[in-house]
């Protein structure tokens, strides 16, 4: 049985696509995507950080494990200036993974499905800041079993 990561994947998918890094800052040479909370504190905004997993459930059937794990993706950005840039970056992953199960690779694992709420406000979403989620529904099936 194979334990399920999707957080790498998450990252490396992000990191591919440049209509949502072009809308991003520069952190160490790379799109300034976090996949750990806080943020450093020399990180520039807009910045995305990928949560870690707000849930691992299951859909199991009795000789196949399928796991169901819940992240979220938050672009967090500078108001007002960067509000567009938000808005929109928010947008494009809610484009590239909303029933899209070719745009995650997690090894061990086929993607079943993958359903996008949002973007909502985030609860970062102030005066300063402006913050918009994507919450990610990931289905996979353990190739293991």
């Amino acid at each position: 049985m194979n334990d399920v990561d999707v957080g790498p994947a998450i990252l490396a998918a992000l990191q591919t696509n440049p209509a949502i890094t072009d809308l991003l800052s520069i952190w160490t040479g790379e799109p300034a995507i976090f996949n750990r909370r806080p943020p450093p504190d020399d990180a520039e905004y807009p910045l995305a950080m990928i949560s870690p997993d707000i849930t691992i459930g299951d859909q199991d059937f009795l000789k196949t494990r399928i796991p169901v794990v819940r992240r979220d993706i938050t672009i967090f950005g500078e108001q007002p200036d960067q509000y567009r840039a938000v808005e929109t970056a928010a947008r494009k992953i809610r484009t590239q993974f909303h029933r899209v199960r070719s745009s995650l690779v997690v090894e061990g694992f086929s993607i079943v499905d993958i359903v996008v709420s949002g973007p909502r406000a985030a609860p970062a979403d102030d005066q300063k800041l402006v913050a918009r989620a994507c919450l990610l529904t990931i289905k996979l099936r353990d190739l293991s079993t």
